[in-house]
């Protein structure tokens, strides 16, 4: 019994130094992803918010990463930072109507992109988060300031072209980038919910978007008319 006591003892310490140390690495890389993490305010009929991340940035200005169903019937799409800033209106430069998704092109030069990962890699049980911009205009009736909001969940459930996740994709979030909460690389971009079950959330693994993502890399290193 003394025996069972002293390695359950070392078996709970260790398990709680293992989570302080995702712990830490979870906030060191939220805070490093904040900067490529976007509002997008999207006139429209409806007026809609979505979220986006920034995946290639040059000399002229940066390419945004988001859902196409936030921007379908878009007349402008005007781009927040982190920290609050409107950095002017982006728009289209490719679609991907397969997989919901979207690339803008924004002329602001130099903002930091996330790195991309390796969704082939995932697992069920495997940890995520998701750093986005939920339900802006209710932070903004409550004189909040509008930031990218954490949450963090776990791989309920892969499929070929679809990443099932125990946390909620709510209003706002959609185009979020999820993230690998040890490396904080970019393994998918969030997508909705189950209207039934909106505890569960969906998201298009990023190795489906790579195709979409070298689209944008060739407008984006055409010559200054193809992009700007």
């Amino acid at each position: 019994m003394r025996i069972w006591l002293v390695l359950a003892g070392c078996c709970l310490l260790l398990g709680c130094v293992g989570s302080r140390d995702g712990d830490v690495a979870l906030v060191g890389n939220f805070s490093a992803l904040r900067a490529s993490v976007m509002l997008l305010a999207v006139e429209s009929s409806p007026s809609e918010y979505g979220s986006a991340s920034v995946v290639y940035s040059n000399a002229r200005g940066s390419l945004l990463l988001s859902d196409e169903h936030v921007v379908t019937h878009a007349r402008h799409i005007r781009v927040c930072n982190s920290v609050g800033r409107w950095l002017g209106q982006a728009r289209v430069v490719a679609r991907d109507h397969a997989h919901d998704a979207v690339l803008l092109w924004l002329p602001v030069p130099g903002l930091p992109a996330v790195p991309i990962g390796d969704s082939s890699r995932l697992a069920v049980g495997d940890a995520v988060a998701v750093a986005g911009y939920p339900i802006p205009d209710a932070f903004e009736e409550q004189h909040w300031r509008v930031s990218p909001t954490l949450a963090v969940g776990h791989v309920a459930n892969l499929q070929v072209e679809q990443l099932v996740l125990d946390l909620p994709i709510i209003p706002g979030d959609s185009g979020a980038p999820i993230f690998d909460p040890a490396t904080g690389v970019l393994i998918g971009v969030a997508e909705g919910r189950f209207e039934d079950e909106p505890a569960i959330g969906l998201a298009t693994p990023i190795n489906m978007l790579n195709p979409l993502i070298k689209r944008g890399l060739v407008a984006a290193n055409a010559p200054a008319h193809a992009a700007n």
